[in-house]
Protein backbone atom coordinates (compact mmCIF):
# COMPACT_ATOMS: atom_id res chain seq x y z
CA UNK A 1 0.00 0.00 0.00
CA UNK A 2 1.30 3.34 -0.87
CA UNK A 3 2.00 5.96 1.29
CA UNK A 4 0.33 9.11 1.73
CA UNK A 5 2.01 12.11 -0.36
CA UNK A 6 2.61 15.57 1.26
CA UNK A 7 3.56 18.64 0.34
CA UNK A 8 4.92 21.29 2.89
CA UNK A 9 7.02 24.43 1.84
CA UNK A 10 7.22 25.97 3.86
CA UNK A 11 4.35 25.09 6.99
CA UNK A 12 2.47 27.14 8.19
CA UNK A 13 2.69 25.37 11.57
CA UNK A 14 5.64 26.12 14.98
CA UNK A 15 8.10 23.89 14.24
CA UNK A 16 8.87 20.93 11.66
CA UNK A 17 9.67 18.47 14.64
CA UNK A 18 5.97 19.33 14.85
CA UNK A 19 5.14 18.60 11.30
CA UNK A 20 7.58 15.81 11.02
CA UNK A 21 5.36 13.87 13.52
CA UNK A 22 2.74 14.63 11.82
CA UNK A 23 3.64 13.29 8.75
CA UNK A 24 4.48 10.00 10.75
CA UNK A 25 1.08 9.80 12.52
CA UNK A 26 -1.03 10.16 8.89
CA UNK A 27 1.84 7.31 7.49
CA UNK A 28 1.02 5.24 10.17
CA UNK A 29 -2.71 5.47 10.32
CA UNK A 30 -3.05 4.89 6.37
CA UNK A 31 -1.29 1.88 6.29
CA UNK A 32 -3.33 0.05 9.28
CA UNK A 33 -6.80 1.48 8.13
CA UNK A 34 -8.71 -1.46 6.74
CA UNK A 35 -10.31 -1.52 3.79
CA UNK A 36 -13.93 -1.33 4.23
CA UNK A 37 -16.11 -4.59 3.21
CA UNK A 38 -19.28 -2.91 1.82
CA UNK A 39 -17.60 0.29 0.80
CA UNK A 40 -18.77 0.48 -2.94
CA UNK A 41 -22.78 -1.04 -1.72
CA UNK A 42 -22.59 1.79 0.22
CA UNK A 43 -21.79 4.81 -1.91
CA UNK A 44 -23.81 3.43 -4.42
CA UNK A 45 -27.23 2.97 -2.41
CA UNK A 46 -26.60 6.71 -1.00
CA UNK A 47 -26.29 7.89 -4.55
CA UNK A 48 -29.58 6.65 -5.63
CA UNK A 49 -31.06 7.34 -2.52
CA UNK A 50 -30.00 11.47 -3.09
CA UNK A 51 -31.28 11.17 -6.19
CA UNK A 52 -35.09 9.80 -5.36
CA UNK A 53 -34.90 13.14 -2.82
CA UNK A 54 -38.48 15.47 -3.19
CA UNK A 55 -38.05 19.04 -4.07
CA UNK A 56 -39.33 19.75 -0.52
CA UNK A 57 -36.20 17.60 0.87
CA UNK A 58 -38.50 14.47 1.90
CA UNK A 59 -38.67 11.35 0.20
CA UNK A 60 -41.39 9.60 -0.26
CA UNK A 61 -44.82 9.77 -1.98
CA UNK A 62 -48.13 10.03 -0.09
CA UNK A 63 -47.53 11.86 3.63
CA UNK A 64 -47.84 8.73 5.41
CA UNK A 65 -44.85 7.30 3.11
CA UNK A 66 -42.56 11.03 3.69
CA UNK A 67 -42.60 10.43 7.01
CA UNK A 68 -41.38 7.51 7.49
CA UNK A 69 -38.78 7.18 4.54
CA UNK A 70 -37.49 11.15 5.35
CA UNK A 71 -36.53 10.21 8.92
CA UNK A 72 -35.26 6.31 7.99
CA UNK A 73 -33.25 7.84 5.20
CA UNK A 74 -31.84 11.04 7.12
CA UNK A 75 -30.51 8.38 10.16
CA UNK A 76 -28.85 6.18 7.19
CA UNK A 77 -26.83 9.24 5.44
CA UNK A 78 -25.46 10.29 9.31
CA UNK A 79 -24.64 6.45 9.98
CA UNK A 80 -22.68 6.54 6.70
CA UNK A 81 -21.27 10.01 7.18
CA UNK A 82 -23.04 12.02 4.43
CA UNK A 83 -24.27 14.77 5.99
CA UNK A 84 -24.30 16.76 3.05
CA UNK A 85 -27.16 18.63 1.01
CA UNK A 86 -29.27 15.98 0.64
CA UNK A 87 -29.21 15.35 4.44
CA UNK A 88 -29.83 18.46 5.76
CA UNK A 89 -32.37 19.37 3.89
CA UNK A 90 -34.11 16.07 4.68
CA UNK A 91 -33.49 17.49 8.44
CA UNK A 92 -35.10 20.42 7.70
CA UNK A 93 -38.34 18.99 6.37
CA UNK A 94 -38.12 16.89 9.72
CA UNK A 95 -38.39 19.77 11.67
CA UNK A 96 -40.97 21.31 9.77
CA UNK A 97 -43.53 18.45 10.29
CA UNK A 98 -45.22 16.81 13.57
CA UNK A 99 -47.81 14.43 13.48
CA UNK A 100 -49.53 12.89 16.43
CA UNK A 101 -48.12 8.82 16.10
CA UNK A 102 -45.80 7.29 18.35
CA UNK A 103 -43.48 5.78 15.97
CA UNK A 104 -42.77 8.79 13.69
CA UNK A 105 -42.43 11.09 16.96
CA UNK A 106 -39.87 9.13 17.85
CA UNK A 107 -38.11 8.62 14.57
CA UNK A 108 -38.31 12.46 14.16
CA UNK A 109 -36.30 12.94 17.05
CA UNK A 110 -33.88 10.30 16.21
CA UNK A 111 -33.29 12.15 13.00
CA UNK A 112 -33.65 15.67 14.17
CA UNK A 113 -31.18 15.02 17.16
CA UNK A 114 -28.39 14.10 14.95
CA UNK A 115 -28.34 17.54 13.54
CA UNK A 116 -28.36 18.63 17.57
CA UNK A 117 -31.90 20.41 17.61
CA UNK A 118 -33.12 19.65 20.92
CA UNK A 119 -35.85 17.14 21.40
CA UNK A 120 -35.27 15.49 25.11
CA UNK A 121 -38.68 17.49 26.86
CA UNK A 122 -40.96 17.62 23.90
CA UNK A 123 -40.61 13.74 23.26
CA UNK A 124 -40.75 12.63 26.76
CA UNK A 125 -43.56 14.65 27.51
CA UNK A 126 -45.41 12.77 24.37
CA UNK A 127 -44.19 9.28 25.85
CA UNK A 128 -45.33 10.12 28.96
CA UNK A 129 -48.95 10.48 28.36
CA UNK A 130 -48.66 7.61 26.18
CA UNK A 131 -47.60 5.33 28.88
CA UNK A 132 -49.29 4.44 32.42
CA UNK A 133 -47.52 1.19 34.10
CA UNK A 134 -50.07 1.22 36.83
CA UNK A 135 -52.63 0.20 33.96
CA UNK A 136 -52.93 -3.05 32.18
CA UNK A 137 -52.15 -2.67 28.71
CA UNK A 138 -50.34 0.27 29.16
CA UNK A 139 -46.68 -0.49 30.54
CA UNK A 140 -45.72 -0.06 26.97
CA UNK A 141 -46.55 1.86 24.10
CA UNK A 142 -48.69 1.87 21.73
CA UNK A 143 -49.13 3.90 17.89
CA UNK A 144 -50.33 6.69 19.70
CA UNK A 145 -51.37 7.52 22.95
CA UNK A 146 -55.43 6.22 21.91
CA UNK A 147 -54.16 3.04 21.62
CA UNK A 148 -52.65 -0.27 23.76
CA UNK A 149 -49.34 -1.12 23.96
CA UNK A 150 -48.03 -3.28 21.36
CA UNK A 151 -44.52 -4.95 20.84
CA UNK A 152 -43.47 -2.98 17.77
CA UNK A 153 -44.46 0.43 19.04
CA UNK A 154 -42.87 0.00 22.54
CA UNK A 155 -39.71 -1.48 20.52
CA UNK A 156 -39.17 1.55 18.82
CA UNK A 157 -39.64 3.96 22.12
CA UNK A 158 -37.52 2.32 23.71
CA UNK A 159 -34.64 2.24 20.43
CA UNK A 160 -35.22 5.81 20.40
CA UNK A 161 -34.20 6.63 23.75
CA UNK A 162 -31.18 4.37 23.51
CA UNK A 163 -30.07 5.99 20.82
CA UNK A 164 -30.73 9.74 22.10
CA UNK A 165 -29.58 9.10 25.39
CA UNK A 166 -32.62 10.52 27.19
CA UNK A 167 -33.10 10.04 30.62
CA UNK A 168 -36.31 10.72 31.89
CA UNK A 169 -35.51 13.15 34.69
CA UNK A 170 -38.75 15.21 35.75
CA UNK A 171 -41.09 12.78 33.88
CA UNK A 172 -43.09 9.43 34.54
CA UNK A 173 -41.50 6.99 31.79
CA UNK A 174 -40.56 4.12 32.87
CA UNK A 175 -38.06 1.67 30.88
CA UNK A 176 -38.38 -1.15 33.06
CA UNK A 177 -41.91 -1.09 33.29
CA UNK A 178 -41.44 -1.70 29.06
CA UNK A 179 -39.12 -4.05 28.56
CA UNK A 180 -40.68 -6.53 31.23
CA UNK A 181 -44.10 -6.12 28.85
CA UNK A 182 -42.19 -7.10 25.85
CA UNK A 183 -40.52 -10.33 27.98
CA UNK A 184 -44.10 -11.06 28.79
CA UNK A 185 -45.22 -10.60 25.42
CA UNK A 186 -42.60 -13.12 23.53
CA UNK A 187 -44.55 -15.85 22.55
CA UNK A 188 -43.10 -18.91 24.17
CA UNK A 189 -39.55 -19.04 23.94
CA UNK A 190 -39.65 -17.43 19.99
CA UNK A 191 -40.37 -14.43 18.50
CA UNK A 192 -42.80 -11.31 19.04
CA UNK A 193 -45.96 -10.69 17.43
CA UNK A 194 -47.15 -7.19 15.41
CA UNK A 195 -49.64 -6.72 17.96
CA UNK A 196 -52.48 -9.36 19.94
CA UNK A 197 -51.96 -11.86 17.45
CA UNK A 198 -50.52 -15.63 18.42
CA UNK A 199 -47.83 -15.65 16.00
CA UNK A 200 -44.09 -14.39 15.74
CA UNK A 201 -43.42 -11.75 13.35
CA UNK A 202 -40.39 -11.11 11.78
CA UNK A 203 -40.33 -7.16 11.85
CA UNK A 204 -41.42 -7.16 15.75
CA UNK A 205 -38.92 -9.52 16.78
CA UNK A 206 -36.10 -7.71 14.92
CA UNK A 207 -37.37 -4.58 16.04
CA UNK A 208 -37.59 -5.99 19.63
CA UNK A 209 -34.48 -7.62 19.71
CA UNK A 210 -32.86 -4.60 18.35
CA UNK A 211 -33.96 -2.78 21.34
CA UNK A 212 -33.94 -5.36 24.22
CA UNK A 213 -29.86 -5.56 22.77
CA UNK A 214 -29.52 -1.49 23.69
CA UNK A 215 -30.79 -2.09 26.86
CA UNK A 216 -29.61 -5.28 28.13
CA UNK A 217 -26.56 -3.32 30.38
CA UNK A 218 -29.78 -2.14 32.36
CA UNK A 219 -31.56 -5.81 32.35
CA UNK A 220 -29.50 -8.49 32.11
CA UNK A 221 -32.10 -10.93 32.45
CA UNK A 222 -33.01 -9.84 28.51
CA UNK A 223 -29.76 -11.72 27.28
CA UNK A 224 -32.32 -14.85 27.13
CA UNK A 225 -35.23 -13.45 24.86
CA UNK A 226 -32.72 -11.52 22.82
CA UNK A 227 -30.26 -15.18 22.05
CA UNK A 228 -34.12 -16.75 21.38
CA UNK A 229 -35.70 -13.65 19.65
CA UNK A 230 -32.12 -14.25 17.29
CA UNK A 231 -32.77 -18.22 17.03
CA UNK A 232 -36.53 -17.20 15.56
CA UNK A 233 -35.47 -14.49 13.47
CA UNK A 234 -33.42 -17.33 11.70
CA UNK A 235 -36.35 -19.26 10.76
CA UNK A 236 -38.71 -16.38 9.85
CA UNK A 237 -36.39 -14.35 7.87
CA UNK A 238 -35.34 -16.86 4.84
CA UNK A 239 -34.16 -16.47 1.65
CA UNK A 240 -37.10 -15.25 0.19
CA UNK A 241 -37.80 -12.87 2.85
CA UNK A 242 -38.42 -9.52 1.80
CA UNK A 243 -34.49 -6.63 2.06
CA UNK A 244 -36.02 -4.66 4.40
CA UNK A 245 -36.46 -7.57 6.49
CA UNK A 246 -32.91 -9.01 5.88
CA UNK A 247 -31.77 -5.47 7.30
CA UNK A 248 -33.23 -5.78 10.06
CA UNK A 249 -32.78 -9.02 11.12
CA UNK A 250 -28.96 -8.06 9.89
CA UNK A 251 -28.89 -4.91 12.49
CA UNK A 252 -30.58 -6.83 15.29
CA UNK A 253 -27.60 -9.17 15.18
CA UNK A 254 -25.28 -7.18 14.89
CA UNK A 255 -25.93 -4.90 18.37
CA UNK A 256 -26.65 -8.23 19.97
CA UNK A 257 -22.71 -9.08 18.77
CA UNK A 258 -23.75 -12.45 17.18
CA UNK A 259 -21.71 -12.03 14.01
CA UNK A 260 -22.07 -14.88 12.64
CA UNK A 261 -25.91 -14.94 12.50
CA UNK A 262 -25.69 -10.92 10.66
CA UNK A 263 -23.46 -12.55 8.20
CA UNK A 264 -26.24 -14.52 6.83
CA UNK A 265 -28.26 -11.47 6.30
CA UNK A 266 -25.60 -9.34 5.10
CA UNK A 267 -24.46 -11.72 2.36
CA UNK A 268 -27.99 -11.79 1.29
CA UNK A 269 -28.37 -8.31 1.42
CA UNK A 270 -25.02 -7.97 -0.73
CA UNK A 271 -26.41 -10.36 -3.63
CA UNK A 272 -29.52 -8.12 -3.93
CA UNK A 273 -28.30 -4.82 -4.43
CA UNK A 274 -29.64 -3.77 -7.70
CA UNK A 275 -27.21 -2.20 -10.45
CA UNK A 276 -28.60 1.07 -10.19
CA UNK A 277 -27.49 0.97 -6.44
CA UNK A 278 -30.86 0.28 -4.63
CA UNK A 279 -32.73 -2.77 -2.81
CA UNK A 280 -35.76 -3.43 -4.38
CA UNK A 281 -35.61 0.02 -6.06
CA UNK A 282 -37.48 0.94 -2.86
CA UNK A 283 -36.39 3.80 -0.42
CA UNK A 284 -37.62 2.20 2.65
CA UNK A 285 -35.53 -0.65 1.48
CA UNK A 286 -32.46 0.56 0.63
CA UNK A 287 -32.13 3.04 3.59
CA UNK A 288 -32.93 -0.04 5.94
CA UNK A 289 -30.14 -2.02 4.25
CA UNK A 290 -27.40 1.02 3.96
CA UNK A 291 -28.05 1.07 8.10
CA UNK A 292 -27.16 -2.33 8.42
CA UNK A 293 -23.80 -2.13 5.98
CA UNK A 294 -23.40 0.99 8.40
CA UNK A 295 -23.18 -1.03 11.49
CA UNK A 296 -21.66 -3.89 10.15
CA UNK A 297 -18.93 -1.78 8.82
CA UNK A 298 -18.63 0.12 12.37
CA UNK A 299 -19.72 3.40 10.65
CA UNK A 300 -22.09 4.31 13.28
CA UNK A 301 -19.67 3.40 16.14
CA UNK A 302 -19.69 6.04 18.74
CA UNK A 303 -15.99 6.77 18.07
CA UNK A 304 -16.78 7.39 14.52
CA UNK A 305 -19.73 9.40 15.28
CA UNK A 306 -18.08 11.65 17.61
CA UNK A 307 -17.96 15.14 16.89
CA UNK A 308 -14.29 16.14 16.07
CA UNK A 309 -12.44 19.15 17.36
CA UNK A 310 -11.22 21.20 14.44
CA UNK A 311 -9.85 24.96 16.25
CA UNK A 312 -8.05 26.14 13.53
CA UNK A 313 -11.49 27.71 11.19
CA UNK A 314 -9.87 27.39 8.43
CA UNK A 315 -8.64 24.41 8.61
CA UNK A 316 -11.90 23.07 8.97
CA UNK A 317 -13.20 25.17 6.30
CA UNK A 318 -10.78 23.53 3.74
CA UNK A 319 -11.53 19.85 5.04
CA UNK A 320 -15.83 20.96 4.72
CA UNK A 321 -15.01 22.00 1.36
CA UNK A 322 -13.14 19.47 -0.10
CA UNK A 323 -16.02 16.95 1.00
CA UNK A 324 -18.74 19.09 -0.63
CA UNK A 325 -20.14 20.52 2.98
CA UNK A 326 -20.66 24.09 4.51
CA UNK A 327 -17.73 25.52 5.75
CA UNK A 328 -18.05 25.56 8.82
CA UNK A 329 -20.50 22.64 9.32
CA UNK A 330 -19.35 20.22 12.47
CA UNK A 331 -16.94 17.26 11.77
CA UNK A 332 -17.15 13.41 12.86
CA UNK A 333 -14.62 11.00 12.33
CA UNK A 334 -16.15 8.93 9.82
CA UNK A 335 -16.66 12.12 7.97
CA UNK A 336 -12.61 12.77 8.43
CA UNK A 337 -11.72 9.21 7.18
CA UNK A 338 -13.45 9.74 3.71
CA UNK A 339 -11.26 12.67 3.01
CA UNK A 340 -8.06 11.42 0.52
CA UNK A 341 -6.76 14.38 -0.81
CA UNK A 342 -6.64 17.31 0.97
CA UNK A 343 -5.35 20.91 -0.90
CA UNK A 344 -5.02 23.89 1.85
CA UNK A 345 -2.01 25.96 -0.12
CA UNK A 346 -1.74 29.94 1.22
CA UNK A 347 -4.47 29.87 3.83
CA UNK A 348 -2.66 30.74 6.85
CA UNK A 349 -3.69 27.48 8.90
CA UNK A 350 -1.70 27.74 12.30
CA UNK A 351 -3.24 24.66 14.07
CA UNK A 352 -3.39 20.83 12.66
CA UNK A 353 -5.23 19.38 15.92
CA UNK A 354 -8.61 17.06 14.72
CA UNK A 355 -6.63 15.47 11.72
CA UNK A 356 -6.02 12.39 13.28
CA UNK A 357 -9.14 10.78 12.05
CA UNK A 358 -7.90 11.58 7.97
CA UNK A 359 -7.02 7.80 7.81
CA UNK A 360 -7.13 7.53 4.25
CA UNK A 361 -5.37 10.77 2.96
CA UNK A 362 -3.16 10.35 0.56
CA UNK A 363 -2.64 13.64 -0.72
CA UNK A 364 -1.82 16.67 1.57
CA UNK A 365 -0.98 20.53 0.54
CA UNK A 366 -0.16 23.14 3.23
CA UNK A 367 2.42 24.79 1.44
CA UNK A 368 2.71 28.33 1.97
Amino acid sequence: MRGPRIVCSPCSITSFSEFFCFIVVIGSLYADAALAVYETQISNGITWLENQQNTDGSWGASNAEKRLFTAEVVEALQSNGRRQVAFYNGVSWLENHTVENTDFTVKRAQAIAIHGDSVAENLLTILDAGQDSSLPSRAGWGVSNAYIESPLDTAIVLQGLADIGLSAGGFSVDTQAALDYLKTIQISTSGWPLSLDATADAWSTAVTVHAMALWLAQDASLSTPISEGLAALNTLVGSTSPDYLQALAATSALVSNDTSAAQVWLARLDSAQNANGSWSDSIYDTALALRALSTAEGNDSAANQAATNIPDRLLRMAVNTALGRNALDALTCLELSQLTSLTASGLGIADLTGLECVINLTFLDLSN
